[in-house]
């Protein structure tokens, strides 16, 4: 993963938004180098004079009732997110008691169910921007699970041991086995289709895209499938 890797979720969230129809929207993003590329992604997509927010929430904030309150102010539709575990959910519920209910969406830090658990509903209808998984692998991972709140994660890290496995007879060493990794063939996981491939000076898997949302079945693609 590198950052045009991470700008490509940026991108996918920012052309949603405008398809949605939100018009003014709020971008909240944490430190981070992941946070940082997915804010520059956002921030060239986007068009600026529908950001009426554009702000960085610290790690260690609990109370988002003062942001929220300008943000609500400013009258949004949409609230764009990006921010470290936990604080997504308990910025949502904070939002839901001030009685502010934007749609928020975001990058997928906000895929674990923990952050369904604290916002207790205020996250209901919620979506973000994630690796697609193939129906195949959902069903197994759920067959062996019973449940898919780690299915996005648990497929990243099939296909890269499928990569690791597909180089590791070579006897490669160093940039040799990054090189072989780039000489590799589209590979198939649970991914879909998927390559490592080197662009603008970084280097990354590039894997579908897709947006997720929360329902009552849990995290699912939004075209159902």
């Amino acid at each position: 993963s590198g950052s045009w890797d991470e700008a490509e979720y940026a991108f996918l969230q920012a052309r949603e938004a405008l398809r949605r129809g939100y018009g003014r929207v709020a971008l909240l993003t944490a430190a981070g180098d992941y946070q940082h590329f997915i804010k520059v992604g956002f921030e060239q997509t986007y068009p600026p004079e529908l950001t009426a927010l554009n702000e960085e929430v610290p790690r260690e904030m609990t109370d988002y009732r003062p942001v929220l309150l300008r943000i609500k102010a400013a009258q949004v539709k949409g609230v764009a997110l990006c921010l470290h575990p936990g604080q997504h959910g308990l910025l949502a519920r904070q939002a839901q008691q001030l009685e502010f209910r934007p749609a928020f969406f975001g990058c997928d830090n906000m895929q674990d169910p923990a952050e369904y658990k604290i916002a207790a509903g205020a996250l209901d209808h919620a979506w973000f921007v994630s690796q697609t998984v193939t129906p195949e692998f959902r069903e197994r991972y759920s067959a062996r699970y019973g449940n898919q709140d780690v299915v996005v994660a648990a497929a990243v890290y099939y296909d890269a041991a499928k990569l690791l496995a597909a180089v590791a007879g070579g006897g490669y060493k160093g940039s040799a086995l990054i090189q072989a990794l780039y000489e590799l063939p589209v590979q198939k996981g649970a991914a879909g289709s998927f390559k490592v491939v080197r662009q603008d000076g970084d280097q990354f898997t590039d894997t579908p895209l897709a947006v997720m949302h929360v329902t009552e079945h849990g995290i699912m693609p939004v075209d159902g499938k």
